[in-house]
């Protein structure tokens, strides 16, 4: 928290003797502005901030100067909260000082979260991952952010073709919003075999032992194996180009990459 500084002087001189006071030079130290004598909170819409929450983020108090200063803080502070759709703060003169005006507009709250679509995974599973909860203010870019992390954990699970979709309902007279993910979860998809094509240099069993993918098998529902994740099949790619680059083949490339998708009772 910033404080402006009032520097001052005092020199004993001789009866009367003239005393010359020049204004400070120092540009840092800000004039000491009119008393604050009240703080008025203006709502535009439904009142879902309390005054003391507003008031504690803000460094312009009644008793202290007002400070344009301060007034642009405060402003930042406030935004900062995420509670806030728009504000302003003025200040208009009374007597023996200033009034300071706070006009807010709160964002609407989350009242609920509907997951809609997933039927191999859980809704509290699901609502673990988002980020979001009832009851906090709404953020479009949180929201979008909870779309990206469902889509995330479905593909690590091998749901590599899900998509999700969001929509926002606003009740703005009572500020209140319901979010909606909408999930097509498609197949799970596992890994039957790892094949490579060209690899005259190094046995096709040497160049899997580079891959954290693995095909699936009898046990991988214990050890999780057999899953496809594409992240992971991704970084697996790097890691043999780097193989063979460091083993000489500067110039080695992988020219293709074929993902085929078999029926599932293939994959018994």
């Amino acid at each position: 928290m910033v404080f402006a500084m009032l520097l001052v002087c005092v020199c004993a001189l001789p009866l009367h003797a003239q005393q010359v006071v020049e204004p400070p030079t120092d540009n840092n130290v800000e004039a000491r502005g009119p008393e604050v004598k009240e703080i008025e909170i203006i709502y535009i819409g439904p009142k879902l901030v309390s005054r003391a929450v507003i008031l504690s983020n803000m460094r312009t108090t009644i008793g202290q100067p007002f400070s344009p200063r301060a007034v642009e803080e405060d402003v930042r502070n406030l935004y900062a909260t995420g509670y806030f759709v728009n504000l302003r703060i003025q200040d208009e003169p009374v007597a023996g000082g200033v009034k300071v005006v706070v006009i807010v507009q709160p964002k609407p709250l989350i009242k609920e979260i509907v997951i809609r679509g997933n039927e191999k995974i859980k809704t509290d599973r699901v609502l673990k991952e988002i980020g979001i909860k009832n009851g906090d203010p709404l953020s479009e870019q949180a929201v979008a952010e909870g779309e990206r992390k469902i889509r995330e954990y479905y593909q690590d699970k091998g749901y590599e073709k899900v998509k999700v979709s969001y929509k926002i309902d606003t009740n703005e007279q009572f500020g209140r919003a319901v979010v909606t993910y909408t999930i097509q979860e498609g197949e799970r998809a596992f890994v039957k075999e790892i094949k490579f094509e060209g690899n005259k240099s190094y046995k096709a069993g040497e160049l899997r032992k580079l891959f954290k993918t693995r095909k699936k098998w009898l046990f991988s529902f214990i050890d999780g194996s057999g899953v496809y994740k594409d992240e992971q099949f991704k970084a697996d790619l790097r890691n043999l180009r780097l193989f063979y680059q460091d083993h000489g083949f500067i110039d080695m490339q992988i020219k293709d990459v074929k993902l085929e998708y078999p029926k599932p009772e293939e994959l018994v």
